[in-house]
C-alpha cells in the first residue's frame, strides 16, 4: 500500500475545516480533488490531510489521517459552495479527478494536537517530505519511512481525553 498527502488551502477553500469536521463527525468519506492528472492512488492507501497556512503562520500542517476508500474518478465536487469562488473550475469541472477518504482522526488546531508545519520542518527525518519542499502541490506521494515517521509523530501527540 502507498501513502499520500492531500493538501487544501483555506485561501481558496475556506470551508475546509468545517467540511472535514462535518464528514468526520458523520463518519462519511470526504471527497478530495487530485486534479487533472489521475495519480496512482489506490483504495487502502494511507491518506494524510494537510492544511496550507493560507497566510496565517502556525496554522498549516497535518490535520487528519485516514484511508483512501475509493480510487480517483472524474466527478463533480460535493462541496462547490465551499470554494472562495463557486465558479472556480475546481468546484465546477466534472472532469477533474477526485478520491474518497475515510478520516480516522481529525485535529484541526494546535490545541487538538495537529502536527504543525512550523514544527515538522525541524524534524531532520522529514526534511525531504514532499509537502515541505514543494508546498504548492495538492497531492504528493509519501515514502514508507516518512509515512512511519508521520504516524509516529501523530501517535505521540495524541491529545488526552478527560473522562
Amino acid at each position: 500500500m502507498g501513502a499520500w498527502i492531500f493538501q487544501g488551502n483555506p485561501k481558496t477553500f475556506p470551508a475546509m475545516d468545517d467540511y472535514l469536521r462535518r464528514k468526520y463527525q458523520q463518519s462519511t468519506p470526504i471527497q478530495w480533488l487530485v486534479g487533472r492528472a489521475r495519480f496512482p492512488v489506490r483504495s487502502g492507501d494511507r491518506a494524510f490531510m494537510w492544511r496550507a497556512e493560507g497566510g496565517r503562520r502556525g496554522t498549516g500542517g497535518l490535520v487528519a489521517v485516514g484511508l483512501v476508500v475509493r480510487e480517483p474518478v472524474q466527478e463533480p465536487d460535493d462541496a462547490p459552495d465551499g470554494w472562495t469562488d463557486s465558479g472556480d473550475e475546481r468546484a465546477t469541472d466534472p472532469d477533474l479527478w477526485r478520491v474518497r477518504i475515510r478520516l480516522e482522526d481529525l485535529r484541526l488546531t494546535h490545541g487538538e494536537s495537529m502536527l504543525r508545519r512550523v514544527d515538522l520542518v525541524e524534524v531532520r527525518e522529514l526534511e525531504d517530505l514532499c509537502i515541505l519542499k514543494m508546498w504548492r502541490r495538492t497531492v504528493c506521494c509519501v515514502g514508507a519511512a516518512q509515512e512511519r515517521m508521520l504516524l509516529d509523530h501523530w501517535a505521540v501527540t495524541r491529545p488526552t481525553r478527560s473522562s
